[in-house]
């Protein structure tokens, strides 16, 4: 009785492969909830560009806007130890402390702060992920797009032109953030 000979099927091996990849991925995102990191930063950004593949804009933009999140929320805790949901007001820059009392302040006393938020304490802080203030203003109109979407608090679809133009300022801070596996 001879060993049975496997045909190899490369649509079914590829699935496998890929659901095999997914499974290994979830393990160890599983095993690190301490915060943004560099796996779940990838997986974002893998998932993204395939929505922007299948022409699906308005997921592609929750991704990307995501995405972004993640990104700033990676740089400012190992680049400054500042968690943006829960910022002791020490942490923040003289400049901006008061403001950011005001504005973000919980019950606890600590601070809790979004994304534009975020990439403008970076700004602050001389962090190279942002390098010019023009580009505070361009993400504050790039992200009013993800609000309008109807994955968020709008009711307008995503065009590519627009999907497309948060993408490349997202891949800009990506290349920033890890330019050694962009």
């Amino acid at each position: 009785m001879g060993t049975a000979h496997r045909v190899p099927n490369t649509i079914t091996d590829r699935i496998f492969s890929e659901l095999l990849e997914t499974l290994q991925t979830c393990q160890r995102l599983s095993q690190n909830q301490e915060g943004p990191h560099e796996e779940i930063i990838r997986e974002l950004w893998q998932n993204a560009r395939r929505r922007m593949r299948e022409h699906r804009y308005d997921d592609a933009t929750a991704r990307w806007y995501a995405l972004l999140e993640q990104i700033f929320q990676y740089r400012l805790l190992t680049n400054h130890g500042i968690r943006t949901g829960s910022c002791p007001p020490e942490k923040i820059p003289d400049a901006l402390r008061e403001e950011f009392t005001n504005r973000y302040a919980k019950e606890d006393g600590t601070l809790c702060f979004g994304v534009q938020t975020a990439a403008r304490l970076l700004h602050v802080l001389q962090d190279a992920l942002i390098q010019d203030p023009g580009e505070l203003k361009q993400l504050k109109n790039l992200l009013e797009l993800r609000n309008q979407s109807i994955l968020a608090h709008g009711i307008r679809a995503v065009s590519a032109e627009k999907a497309e133009a948060l993408s490349a300022q997202v891949e800009i801070f990506l290349h920033r953030l890890l330019p050694e596996n962009h």
